[in-house]
């Protein structure tokens, strides 16, 4: 995965939102519409994936919601598109993926 701007498409259980992520030093950081993303590459039995920490920003709406969570999520990465999932660490029935394309450089 090349170092730059990405337009990414998140869902989290089922709910879906579109944002931006900038990729550099093996870490990114990006947000959409309801969340600010980290993460960092890791190394876990043989396979290459993503650290990610989420937290919800702004205000919380009505019913329940996810403020904040952290999941090791692993998929496909291209050279200008990425594709990865997983589930949160402390709840599985947390899903998580992203897709990102590359759409500038730093």
């Amino acid at each position: 995965m090349r170092e730059g701007i990405y337009r990414i498409e998140t869902t989290i259980s089922q709910m879906s939102s579109e944002g931006i992520a900038m990729i550099n030093n093996n870490g990114i950081r990006g947000l959409d519409n309801d969340y600010i993303y980290t993460g960092s590459h890791v190394a876990k039995h043989g396979k290459r994936g993503w650290s990610f920490s989420a937290e919800k920003y702004g205000k919380s709406g009505r019913g329940s919601s996810i403020r904040r969570f952290s999941a090791t999520i692993y998929g496909e990465e291209g050279e200008r598109e990425f594709q990865l999932w997983g589930e949160s660490k402390a709840d599985a029935n947390t899903k998580f993926a992203v897709h990102g394309r590359w759409v500038a450089v730093l």
